[in-house]
């Protein structure tokens, strides 16, 4: 089963077993939606879940009180891929990892090896013949499409070089 990670664990909200949790999506509306999370790779079920003020607050059956919930502070909480939404040409960085990353001339510079988020940059790490290199991910500008049917990362070769590391 793939699952990917949608938030993390903040802490218990109250004394019944609710939790807060930290969403690491853009789309926040999905955990309306929810039956079941993974958390350790265990599976939760959804009982109830609401959206305030940017955070996550749910009830999982067999949770019901802030010492359970206090176990589970700092864990990643994940859903089954198969629940992905229609993302209308988006996609997951997780996707992006080990696509090829191909100049304009179609010269093959190297692979992605991975994709850190530092708040104002998404920094692509790959690996080629020369070494290991880190660019930000700037659509349109440094990254100049994505294919991921063919597992390919698209790159503006001169763009590339004035900023890659």
């Amino acid at each position: 089963m793939k699952t990917i990670i949608i938030g993390r664990v903040l802490k218990p909200h109250g004394l019944k077993g609710e939790i807060k949790v930290e969403p690491i999506t853009d789309d926040l509306t999905q955990f309306s939606s929810l039956k079941k999370i993974y958390i350790d790779n265990v599976e939760y079920k959804v009982t109830s879940s609401k959206v305030r003020q940017g955070f996550i607050y749910c009830f999982l059956d067999g949770i019901n009180d802030c010492n359970q919930v206090d176990k589970l502070r700092n864990k990643f909480v994940a859903r089954e891929r198969t629940e992905d939404t229609n993302l209308q040409g988006e996609y997951y960085q997780v996707d992006l990892i080990n696509c090829n990353i191909v100049d304009e001339n179609g010269k093959l510079l190297g692979k992605v090896t991975s994709l850190d988020d530092y708040g104002s940059a998404t920094v692509v790490t790959y690996i080629g013949k020369l070494g290991e290199f880190s660019f930000p991910y700037v659509m349109n500008d440094i990254v100049t499409s994505v294919d991921l049917s063919n597992n390919i990362i698209y790159v503006n070769s001169q763009r590339l070089n004035e900023v890659q590391v």
